[in-house]
């Protein structure tokens, strides 16, 4: 069960690092724009000066996208971080005896894959395969035991 413990705590410190780094990038970029931006200047001025539909007096595009962003990096950094505690504090009777943990991580793993490949970029969708393979190694070897 260590083996299983091991991979389950690896595939959400890779959500973990993730979030955090998605989360810097983000702040950075609030301040000085250079990662999750639009190459285009001209574009990144375009989101500043486009108010959003929902809330046309309060924000722009390009508020939006920073805070959709840290947002976004707070979910990554929230799964990331709940399922290490629950493994690091008892894997077997927190993770392994609620037959629908495991499961779940899985598929909210998967989708963030799905969402990488489909949406985003080679390194989330790298992250992504590479910690789901995590989950899915951990299952297989705790349904095993």
């Amino acid at each position: 069960m260590a083996a299983a413990r091991f991979l389950f705590i690896a595939g959400a410190s890779g959500y973990l690092i993730i979030g955090c780094a998605h989360f810097l990038a983000s702040v950075i970029d609030d301040v000085r724009p250079r990662f999750i931006v639009p190459v285009s200047n001209e574009a990144r001025s375009a989101m500043a000066a486009t108010p959003m539909a929902l809330a046309k007096r309060s924000t722009n595009t390009w508020r939006a996208w920073i805070g959709f962003n840290l947002s976004h990096s707070l979910g990554l950094v929230s799964f990331g971080l709940v399922c290490m505690l629950l493994a690091a504090n008892g894997f077997e009777r927190h993770v392994v005896s609620v037959g629908f943990l495991m499961p779940l991580a899985i598929a909210i793993s998967l989708l963030y894959l799905v969402l990488s490949i489909r949406y985003w970029f080679w390194a989330p969708a790298f992250g992504a395969a590479l910690a789901s393979g995590c989950f899915i190694a951990a299952y297989a070897i705790a349904r095993a035991s």
